[in-house]
């Protein structure tokens, strides 16, 4: 645990994801969960996220600009009750609206910290939204969604993404999507 964790260039499954895209996202994820939970994280294998409703708690934003994409974080109800009551300082019992906001404030942490890092695509975040229904689907923005595993000291979550290149504001090209290996 608490290793830095990066992704190299690769293919799987015959698609290319561009870790500029990765690992931004791969980065702001540890750096919440290392310094604000006090919960180094590990990478597990990225891949392509499976097309199924989601459970436990999922907080979504939307990015927009020179990308256009969708960020979705999703915790079982245990690590987000766990991760709620180390961010209020005080003990959660269930899933309740301090979690809400709590998993709200997770994806905008994450999309913000990655949004400064992917300046030059001029990007806005949209207001996170919490879905906790016992399934729940997310909308993605049409490209592959590529799944990033990670294992917190609370067990495992994952951060599904979606992202599109505008790079003339009329056309989109979907992002290279790269294989992301720890180095």
């Amino acid at each position: 645990m608490g290793q830095s964790l990066a992704c190299q260039s690769g293919k799987f499954w015959g698609i290319r994801v561009d870790v500029r895209f990765v690992n931004p996202i791969i980065r702001a994820a540890t750096s919440l969960f290392t310094q604000m939970l006090r919960s180094p994280l590990d990478l597990g294998k990225p891949g392509l996220a499976p097309r199924r409703p989601y459970s436990g708690v999922t907080g979504v934003i939307e990015i927009r600009g020179g990308i256009v994409g969708t960020i979705a974080l999703n915790l079982s109800n245990h690590l987000a009750i766990a991760a709620a009551s180390t961010m209020r300082e005080e003990k959660i019992r269930e899933v309740n609206t301090e979690v809400i906001d709590a998993i709200g404030e997770m994806v905008n942490i994450i999309a913000g910290q990655a949004k400064s890092e992917l300046a030059a695509h001029q990007l806005s975040l949209g207001l996170p939204t919490v879905l906790k229904d016992r399934l729940h689907m997310v909308r993605f923005s049409g490209s592959p969604v590529v799944r990033v595993p990670l294992y917190s000291k609370w067990g495992p979550l994952t951060i599904d993404f979606s992202m599109i290149l505008q790079p003339n504001r009329g056309q989109t090209v979907p992002a290279k999507v790269t294989v992301p290996v720890i180095r």
